[in-house]
């Protein structure tokens, strides 16, 4: 649904709409079996990603207590239809602090982001998930 839609299911206007705002800045998307990006509707893709499997790309462990993960994101980040689509996103998180989080009332196991990038294709996501890694230790080194 997006703002011009109505609550009517067969409103003519929410239809032609929803099409053309869809056509114009495809927001949604899904992955296919070969890890390409294929854009869908709100539906399809709620549907997908509420099944599990496709939003995590690569996560692991980094020295210090730091945490690195990539996933498909599903929504364009990219907030411009005439930028590039954004679908991937890395993102490296601090230790955790220990302290307990006054909005969840529990301690996290990662603490505040420490790095973000965002990618269009699964191949910029694995390269950018590498090249994060690669700033890390940069940045580490630069501290010791």
């Amino acid at each position: 649904m997006n703002r011009f839609s109505t609550d009517e299911p067969d409103d003519p206007l929410k239809q032609v709409a929803d099409e053309t705002i869809d056509a114009i800045w495809p927001r949604y998307a899904v992955l296919d079996e070969s890890g390409n990006v294929v854009t869908c509707d709100m539906m399809t893709w709620a549907r997908t990603l509420s099944m599990g499997g496709q939003r995590l790309i690569a996560q692991e462990d980094l020295p210090g207590g730091y945490w690195i993960s990539t996933v498909f994101l599903g929504l364009d980040h990219g907030w411009n239809p005439n930028g590039p689509q954004l679908w991937f996103e890395t993102m490296i998180f601090a230790p955790s602090t220990g302290e307990i989080c006054p909005f969840t009332g529990r301690v996290h196991a990662h603490g505040e982001e420490f790095f973000m990038d965002r990618y269009s294709t699964l191949k910029q996501a694995l390269e950018g998930h590498e090249a994060a890694k690669r700033w890390f230790e940069r940045e580490r080194e630069a501290k010791a």
